[in-house]
């Protein structure tokens, strides 16, 4: 493929993410199409295997969020304590100030309903530790209107998901993936 062409097609405002993943990263958007609009939330999904840099393309999407002028938030689960609890941290030490917390169900209880109506958009990383993450997700971005962008693992070493909601979010999404 020609240079040009391929330019073009990255720089396409469906995928207008930072640099393109490593080649093993999947990137999915469950709208399939970026709605960019007042009136509708939206629902990216990062995932892949461990090690893909699900997290720092998270991170990466996040920061150009805030650079654009959106308010956001990161979470992830309390289950997660490999680097602590108040930081989302990559492997390469990477890191970005988040909320822990056990479900995403309580998540809005835990900051404040006012605190939690400020944000726009809504980073969750290791998002297969949460078993409410497809409700979660849907209230979030077609009731609230949020913007949530969640990375996760693509199933276990089997390919299995541990729960339907996550089977039916990550499935019910547009493939698409940079090689």
């Amino acid at each position: 493929m020609e240079k040009g062409k391929r330019d073009r097609e990255i720089s396409n405002p469906l995928f207008s993410f930072p640099p393109p993943p490593p080649p093993s990263l999947l990137l999915m958007d469950v709208a399939a199409v970026r709605l960019r609009s007042s009136f509708h939330g939206e629902v990216h999904v990062i995932i892949g295997p461990m090690f893909a840099g699900k997290t720092t393309a998270l991170l990466r999407r996040i920061q150009s969020e805030r650079d654009n002028g959106r308010s956001v938030v990161m979470v992830k689960s309390s289950k997660d304590s490999r680097y602590g609890l108040d930081c989302v941290v990559t492997h390469d030490g990477k890191k970005m100030p988040c909320f822990a917390v056990p479900n995403l169900s309580t998540f809005r209880a835990h900051i404040g309903h006012e605190t939690y109506n400020k944000f726009d958009v809504i980073g969750i990383d290791e998002g297969q530790f949460f078993e409410d993450l497809y409700d979660f997700c849907c209230e979030a971005a077609d009731i609230d209107k949020k913007t949530i962008i969640i990375a996760g693992l693509d199933g276990d070493y089997m390919r299995y998901y541990s729960s339907k909601s996550k089977h039916n979010l990550y499935n019910s999404s547009k493939l698409i993936t940079f090689c």
